[in-house]
């Protein structure tokens, strides 16, 4: 379905520009929106022609989170699934995940986070804590 995206903790990154994994099998008309909602509006027009590498390689994890989550809110998905989204991030791309988490909750879209970081809880009404009792 459309309307829902998964984002793995390792995004999957083709070999082209920011621009090519961005808009592949989405809308651009939405683009500027979503840059402007999520503050990435001087870093997409800084990095868009930029070549990614195979698999993102000569990009920072931070960069290919940004580039995977605009190519999800452009294709208009309104549930977003992040799978360890902290991982390998550092303190300043953490606070910009809390943030922007924040920023899409109250435009309606709802987020699902699988995580271990407990620093991202305190962004929930309801999180739900799963244990392994065995």
């Amino acid at each position: 379905d459309s309307r829902l995206q998964y984002l793995s903790s390792e995004p999957v990154i083709f070999n082209g520009s920011v621009n090519d994994n961005v808009l592949y099998g989405a809308n651009s008309n939405n683009l500027s929106y979503w840059c402007s909602v999520l503050n990435l509006t001087d870093w997409y027009i800084k990095n868009k022609d930029n070549h990614v590498g195979f698999n993102g390689s000569i990009i920072s994890k931070g960069d290919k989170k940004k580039i995977q989550l605009l190519h999800a809110l452009n294709k208009g998905v309104n549930t977003i699934i992040f799978d360890e989204p902290s991982t390998e991030l550092d303190n300043n791309a953490i606070k910009w995940l809390i943030s922007l988490v924040t920023q899409l909750c109250t435009l309606k879209k709802t987020i699902i986070i699988a995580t271990h970081d407990r620093r991202l809880l305190t962004m929930f009404e309801h999180p739900i804590n799963i244990i392994n009792l065995n």
